[in-house]
């Protein structure tokens, strides 16, 4: 409770401030920690109390939900506009996203693969899957959580690129 407490006096000043949206990051709809009692009773009714006092006051909210093994059928009424997450590894892919959220989905790229080490045409293919994959509408192509800061400036032109121009 103290911690939601200090979450949302930080959204509230931040929205206050003029911030346009809110990333709010969930690290604990995992499997890997909680069973899905716990986590309702520890984590969603605290999302929700922050996320529902923020929601009416943004432009825009982003949920990311951290770790492997997701917990996504539980997060997927959290009143956000998009969502993030890291494909693979016990989670749902982008197509299975999309029969789960009805939010946009913001991901696709694999954040140790082409982008870190592979060539700009390696990611361009990468994109274009992700794309085939999750369908153009309601997307946002992005890694499934943070990058490294040392990866290839080149790789993220040819992932912008990827977008702007058609195949």
């Amino acid at each position: 409770g103290a911690i939601a407490e200090g979450t949302l006096r930080f959204a509230e000043a931040s929205l206050e401030a003029g911030a346009d949206g809110f990333f709010y990051a969930v690290q604990d709809a995992t499997r890997d920690v909680l069973n899905e009692a716990e986590f309702l009773a520890l984590g969603k009714a605290h999302d929700l109390r922050i996320l529902n006092a923020v929601g009416g006051r943004t432009g825009f909210t982003l949920l990311h939900v951290c770790r492997t093994h997701i917990m996504a059928e539980q997060v997927a009424d959290y009143p956000v506009h998009a969502m993030n997450w890291e494909c693979g590894a016990g989670n749902p892919t982008l197509a299975e996203a999309r029969g789960i959220w009805r939010q946009t989905l913001v991901g696709g790229l694999d954040r140790q693969g082409a982008l870190l080490r592979g060539t700009p045409d390696e990611v361009t293919a990468e994109v274009r899957r992700v794309i085939r994959e999750a369908g153009p509408r309601r997307l946002i192509i992005s890694a499934g959580c943070t990058l490294p800061a040392a990866r290839p400036d080149a790789n993220l032109l040819a992932a912008r690129r990827a977008v702007e121009i058609p195949e």
